[in-house]
């Protein structure tokens, strides 16, 4: 099988590194031709039928990430043009829910997109009825690269680690803020690269393994829920719904892989994922996470089988391979 695959430069950029590592993992299961990521020049649009004509693939795969803002605005979105007179099925990965859902979905629409992949079960069912006829939906949850979200064998010289960007996480805040004015916890506290940050230097950024590793040497890894702008879309009825709706986030997977305590909300999907509150992670709210902090430093033996339990089911049931697997399933079944 020969897959198109568009979008941007995601081998040097930390937002889309979950999505790289798919992309590489897909390499072992069929022909993947990037055109994007590798290093686009901007433009005004690009012509998918003449891509079609050119590479011959049996599939387009839409990477999906989505930016508000068009060309000529530096790193603006990148209009595919012509997608709906393509004559191969086209897929795109609806993984982020918190950027222009209204848009995305006039977007698909517009465009005849045949498969989206939804990072979440019960938003994408509550979206279903606002696609054209025709449209299929699958969920696809995150998945975690195991052989750069492992246990390292560190020592485990931090308490805490409280990663990524502050602003729109309000709960991480009042994490942060607690935390920081402790003496008691050893915490490590570092923010991500920007998503407008590209072509990085995997060596020296805070990015793929050496964010890992940060992980993979803290006893705990907190984090709230998905952004609060999430709810923001146009729809009155779904902005109900996406109030209701915590998702999980990529930490999730990324700490559970790394073989270190997770606390977190718990989030909507939560029993199709397999996370399951004081079995492979700590469910905590505003009131209790320093409390809990506490008692799962005191208590070693505990925290650490939870955490077993979290490096297992990533490894059962959430690897890159295994949804590379399932991607090119859901490209044969459009292909029948």
């Amino acid at each position: 099988m020969k897959i198109l695959f568009l979008g941007y430069y995601d081998a040097g950029c930390a937002s889309l590194a979950t999505k790289f590592y798919l992309r590489k993992a897909l390499e072992k299961y069929a022909e993947v031709i990037p055109y994007g990521p590798e290093g686009f020049q901007w433009g005004k649009g690009i012509d998918v039928v003449k891509l079609q004509k050119i590479y011959k693939p049996d599939a387009i795969l839409l990477q999906g990430r989505w930016i508000n803002f068009k060309y000529p605005r530096p790193r603006g979105r990148i209009d595919w043009q012509n997608l709906r007179k393509v004559t191969v099925p086209t897929v795109l990965l609806f993984n982020e829910l918190n950027a222009g859902l209204g848009q995305r979905i006039a977007w698909i629409n517009k465009n005849r997109i045949d498969l989206t992949l939804w990072g979440t079960y019960h938003i994408m069912n509550q979206l279903r009825g606002y696609m054209f006829k025709g449209h299929k939906m699958r969920w696809f949850p995150w998945w975690a690269d195991t052989k750069i979200f492992k246990d390292y064998g560190y020592a485990r010289e931090n308490d805490v680690a409280i990663l990524g960007s502050l602003p729109g996480h309000p709960l991480r805040g009042v994490m942060w803020n607690t935390i920081r004015t402790r003496t008691d916890f050893k915490f490590f506290r570092r923010e991500r690269p920007s998503h407008d940050a590209l072509h990085l230097n995997p060596k020296t950024a805070f990015i793929h393994g050496n964010y890992a590793r940060a992980i993979a040497k803290s006893k705990i890894l907190i984090f709230d829920s998905a952004p609060p702008r999430s709810i923001t879309h146009p729809f009155k009825k779904h902005e109900i719904v996406a109030k209701a709706s915590v998702y999980a986030l990529k930490k999730f997977w990324e700490g559970m892989a790394c073989k270190t305590l997770v606390m977190a909300p718990e989030p909507v999907d939560a029993k199709r994922l397999g996370f399951k509150a004081g079995h492979n992670y700590v469910e905590i709210n505003r009131d209790n996470f320093t409390k809990k902090i506490k008692y799962y430093l005191k208590h070693p033996d505990e925290r650490k089988k939870i955490a077993l339990n979290g490096y297992n089911i990533v490894r059962k049931r959430h690897t890159v391979n295994r949804r590379a697997r399932q991607l090119i399933q859901y490209i044969k079944m459009l292909r029948r």
